[in-house]
């Protein structure tokens, strides 16, 4: 028995020795808050679920002046307004036939009355 005790004794000590070995730090806390707070300042330390990380890109315009750049191209018609009305190109062709629009209302009557515009699923 006192060989079998033994061997149980030895294996605690192993045990224990062990697993203290396995718990050791060879940093303290505050070591690695500080490592942890460097590495996050210097983006090293990927932010959300994306591991795709861009770099951050620095302007070298100011706001008023990309204000001012696109307060321009609006002036010259150079931006396009939004919505279905708008051709593509965002810059509203002027019809040069003279009509104005009681004229193509009036003209657009007469001809669903003459039945050259079908409405609905008559097509």
């Amino acid at each position: 028995m006192t060989i079998h005790s033994t061997l149980l004794g030895a294996a605690a000590l192993v045990l224990a020795l062990g697993t203290s070995s396995i718990n050791a730090q060879t940093e303290s806390r505050d070591q690695v808050k500080s490592e942890t707070k460097a590495a996050n300042a210097a983006g090293a330390i990927p932010r959300g679920e994306s591991t795709n990380q861009q770099p951050k890109l620095d302007s070298v315009k100011t706001r008023a002046d990309r204000k001012a750049e696109t307060a321009a191209a609006q002036q010259r018609g150079d931006i396009a307004r939004g919505g279905e009305a708008h051709p593509v190109d965002g810059k509203v062709k002027p019809t040069n036939d003279g009509r104005n629009r009681a004229d193509v209302k009036a003209e657009t009557k007469t001809a669903v009355k003459a039945g050259q515009i079908t409405s609905g699923e008559k097509n």
